[in-house]
């Protein structure tokens, strides 16, 4: 059974838009804003802890005091489970541990697979339809990615190519999350208590990675930093993700994953203006080849509905 993807009109597709465009913008400053935290002597896996549990500290009581308490029903659990592991714990510790080895402008293009690979998977679980053009547009956009990688005169230094592999982790991850939310999603569920549930799901997955590898966040090194950039980077997790949910909802998971556009776009700019990255003619080139590739992945008309 399916349902057209963006009902309401022209109206649901106005908010939908901005929605892809506000939430875009403020998630591509998360690439600057954790490479300046990781750059000052933070680590990685104990920055991904740090902001989960942040967003958990915040969204779980709001959740109880709004809404009554987090749902532990079944079919709420295995959402927090398996989207808290690949949508927040798993790309998270990626993304950090990746930013200081690399420009944050190069990290925002390689994320911007990602409404390529749900298409892709979105082919595999039967959620979209084979299109030539589509199937195109994901060809182009791993073309850039081997632009990126492939020329020793592509990226700054050509021992950042094995970084940049490491991070396509992160582009995949999402994707995952996007199509299997779009399938799973508890109906009438809150994205709030949705994302309460899972951050505080990769806490619990992240505290053992970080004690593991001794990776705590030491006392000094945390008072030094600017007081804003821990917070701000926990909100701007919390509202790009609340937006993201509810564009799954809204307009089915290849129309949300466009907002990979405006990430994309800003992470580009906050690298260069923060910064003052300057990317080769390669990166460049990638990039454009990346867009035409995602405008290829056109949103889809239909979406499933939840079993």
């Amino acid at each position: 059974m399916v349902k057209p993807t963006i009902g309401g009109g022209k109206q649901t597709l106005i908010l939908a838009t901005a929605m892809v465009i506000i939430g875009g913008v403020i998630w591509g400053g998360t690439f600057t804003l954790a490479k300046l935290i990781t750059e000052s002597g933070v680590h990685p896996f104990g920055l991904a802890l740090l902001t989960s549990l942040t967003g958990a500290a915040f969204l779980l009581p709001y959740s109880v005091i709004r809404h009554g308490g987090v749902p532990l029903a079944r079919d709420y659990v295995q959402v927090y489970f398996i989207a808290g592991i690949v949508g927040t714990a798993l790309p998270s510790s990626v993304l950090f541990y990746v930013a200081a080895q690399m420009p944050a402008g190069i990290l925002a293009i390689i994320v911007s697979l990602v409404p390529l690979m749900s298409y892709a998977l979105a082919l595999l679980f039967g959620v979209e339809r084979l299109e030539a053009l589509r199937v195109a547009g994901t060809g182009l956009g791993f073309a850039a990615v081997l632009m990126i990688l492939i020329p020793d005169t592509s990226l700054p230094d050509p021992s950042m190519a094995l970084w940049a592999m490491l991070a396509l982790i992160a582009p995949l991850s999402y994707s995952v999350e996007n199509i299997y939310i779009a399938i799973r999603r508890p109906p009438k569920s809150n994205p709030f208590v949705l994302l309460g549930g899972m951050m505080g799901v990769a806490s619990l997955i992240l505290l053992p990675l970080v004690w593991v590898n001794d990776a705590w966040v030491p006392f000094d090194v945390l008072i030094a930093l600017p007081l804003w950039w821990i917070p701000t980077l926990s909100l701007i997790n919390i509202v790009g993700y609340v937006l993201f949910l509810e564009l799954i909802v809204m307009t089915g998971p290849l129309f949300a994953a466009q907002m990979g556009y405006a990430v994309t776009i800003s992470g580009v700019l906050w690298g260069i203006v923060i910064f003052g990255e300057a990317h080769s003619a390669w990166v460049w080139a990638a990039l454009a080849v990346m867009f035409a590739g995602i405008a290829m992945v056109h949103p889809s008309k239909e979406r499933p509905s939840p079993p």
